[in-house]
């Protein structure tokens, strides 16, 4: 299965610009059907 994440999902409100900021870096995803029923993990890089 493949799920793809759109550039919005790694942007941050930066408070300084007062605009929508990209954040590179590692990203944990969590997949599951409650915050306590967690059944996919996995990590990317951006």
């Amino acid at each position: 299965m493949t799920v793809e994440l759109p550039r919005r999902a790694f942007e941050v409100w930066d408070e300084m610009t007062r605009s929508w900021s990209f954040v590179k870096g590692s990203y944990e995803i969590q997949v599951g059907r409650s915050i306590t029923d967690r059944r996919i993990t996995a990590t990317i890089n951006v």
